[in-house]
């Protein structure tokens, strides 16, 4: 059927490990994926892994012919550990990510904002614009995917455009 391939589908939509919903996902028609991190959570992938596991689904895209168009990153509760260590070290993380995704043709890396549950009501917004400052200056100057925030428009600052360029 000619319209799948000019949808995006998610891995997300599958009760399968990473790399077999791609395998799906192209076996049913669609040649262009979103690999999302969804698929590690529910199959219980321990953070240390979680490169490994994404890699190998990225790999097999490649080996199938698939597009692995985006990259679902893993939500922020991904980041809080090597956060403890300063934005810098959460942020390396998240550009270990984007390298990766950028090597195996990813267009555009999806990430979610830190909350303030997580961080502190007078650290949120701060945390946020460093983070993915720092994030897309450094995508941009080196030529990689696109960085893209989602879900974000139920806290600050992402509700108010005005406040997040200041």
């Amino acid at each position: 059927m000619e319209i799948r391939r000019n949808l995006i589908a998610s891995t997300r939509t599958l009760a399968l490990p990473l790399a077999q919903a791609v395998e799906k996902l192209y076996e049913i028609g669609f040649t262009r994926i979103d690999v999302n991190y969804a698929n590690l959570e529910r199959s219980g992938v321990d953070d240390p892994s979680v490169l490994t596991h994404f890699r190998g689904a990225l790999l097999t895209a490649a080996k199938i012919g698939a597009e692995p168009v985006t990259l679902h990153a893993p939500w922020e509760d991904y980041f809080l550990l090597p956060l403890g260590r300063g934005i810098d070290h959460a942020v390396a993380e998240a550009k270990l990510l984007v390298e990766m995704a950028y090597s195996y043709g990813v267009e555009v890396v999806v990430f979610h904002p830190f909350s303030a549950k997580h961080v502190g009501s007078h650290r949120v917004e701060w945390l946020n614009k460093r983070f993915f400052a720092l994030l897309a200056e450094y995508s941009e100057r080196e030529g990689l995917s696109v960085v893209a925030v989602e879900n974000a428009a139920r806290g600050q600052p992402w509700r108010s455009l005005e406040k997040l360029v200041e």
